[in-house]
């Protein structure tokens, strides 16, 4: 796949799923093409952070030199790199593609519509010095949950995986975008691997089931 033919294929994905069933297969096939050639993933990696920023694509700024000098300049990055990403496409993305793949068959196909992630919670004020009994403020509209970093629980990938899948694909879909702009990353794999506690409970907290492969035992 050349440079030109990928970004062909970035500049017609549908990122607001607006017709899920074909996006979903274009998204599944774009992946795939980074799987087998790791220098596109930063071309993806870039159109969906300006997807998620509201930015337009600018890929000549991203490519810089021809593709072939790239290639030469990674020669002998490639294989620790293709390995790396290979694990993580394995371990986060291909277990989510699958999933949705079992849900658009079983469901029949359906359009889900973009969602906007629910705003973070707001900031407590400071307790002012005098000690002057602050009054109670209304509850505010409950954001997406979070989990402290001091009370976070041990969450492993099995279990945060298997819980996810619980979700409704429209559920996914949102849990994947709030965090995404929460914390600026790229990708759900980079964001999984810092804050697994915090998307469990999150998804927990939409209405997955909290489900614990290592308590199951060998079935």
């Amino acid at each position: 796949m050349t440079l030109p033919a990928f970004i062909a294929l970035l500049e017609a994905h549908d990122w607001r799923f607006t017709d899920y069933d074909k996006a979903a297969k274009s998204q599944k096939r774009l992946l795939y093409l980074c799987q087998e050639q790791p220098e596109l993933f930063r071309l993806y990696n870039y159109a969906e952070n300006c997807i998620i920023r509201s930015l337009p694509f600018d890929f000549p700024s991203v490519i810089g030199n021809p593709m072939t000098a790239e290639k030469q300049h990674n020669t002998q990055a490639n294989t620790p790199m293709k390995e790396m990403l290979q694990s993580v496409f394995e371990a986060l993305i291909k277990p989510l593609i699958d999933a949705i793949d079992r849900n658009t068959a079983a469901s029949g196909g359906c359009s889900a519509p973009a969602l906007e992630p629910a705003a973070p919670a707001p900031v407590a004020a400071e307790k002012p010095a005098k000690a002057v009994k602050a009054p109670k403020a209304a509850p505010a509209p409950a954001p997406e949950p979070e989990v402290a970093e001091e009370a976070a629980e041990v969450i492993s990938e099995a279990r945060l995986k298997a819980t996810v899948k619980t979700l409704p694909d429209a559920d996914k879909l949102k849990l994947k975008t709030y965090f995404q702009k929460k914390f600026g990353y790229n990708t759900m794999a980079e964001i999984a691997e810092e804050h697994r506690a915090d998307i469990h409970a999150a998804a927990v907290k939409i209405g997955a089931t909290d489900t614990d492969p290592d308590s199951l035992g060998d079935m």
